[in-house]
């Protein structure tokens, strides 16, 4: 998937049917190499997935930035929806820690939410600036430096319009379920749910 001449490298596992299909980043921690058992349970449970690496992560070249890897998800959106022989109302955006702050972005466009079915949000933060405040474990594996507008989703979770499935760990040591309450309670104008897992 070639990017601002960068190549972003994907993995599609695919029924090429009318079932949901599911796109996912792989968080601070993984790379898709990492998720390919997830995947795969997801691609026999539910149908068509894409997992991608951006910019500067597992096997994907240039170097990280914010902007850059809001670009490589709309891009990777964008490329679904190319597809013929998938239901551009079906797509399902799946997103863990850092990927919660991408995919708020992607959800936050007007021009992207009519074409997603529902964002599952798994242990976001508030902000970059939030959770490296907290001495979160998240601080440590990604220098602030890179993401200097902050990643505020706490911002734009209010223009979502889209169907919202919040999930957050009550023991989570990387990013506290705190953020998540935060911005379950800050999501005002779309339908939306919290799922707490000790």
């Amino acid at each position: 998937m070639e990017i601002d001449k960068n190549t972003i490298f994907p993995y599609f596992w695919a029924t090429l049917s009318q079932h949901y299909t599911y796109l996912i980043c792989h968080g601070i921690r993984h790379q898709i190499e990492d998720l390919s058992s997830k995947a795969d349970q997801f691609y026999k449970d539910f149908g068509n997935i894409l997992i991608i690496n951006y910019r500067g992560f597992g096997n994907s070249p240039g170097k990280q930035s914010e902007r850059g890897a809001y670009i490589d998800v709309q891009t990777a959106f964008n490329y679904l929806l190319t597809l013929d022989d998938i239901d551009p109302k079906r797509i399902v955006v799946y997103g863990v820690s850092m990927d919660v702050a991408l995919f708020i972005q992607l959800a936050s466009e007007s021009h992207n939410s009519d074409n997603i079915h529902v964002c599952i949000l798994e242990n976001g933060f508030t902000s970059f600036k939030d959770a490296a405040s907290a001495k979160s474990t998240i601080a440590w594996l990604l220098p602030a430096k890179l993401f200097f507008v902050g990643m505020r989703s706490i911002d734009k979770v209010h223009q979502l319009r889209v169907p919202i499935m919040y999930l957050s760990g009550l023991n989570d040591k990387m990013i506290s379920p705190l953020h998540t309450k935060h911005l379950f309670q800050a999501t005002t104008n779309s339908k939306h749910v919290q799922l707490e897992v000790v």
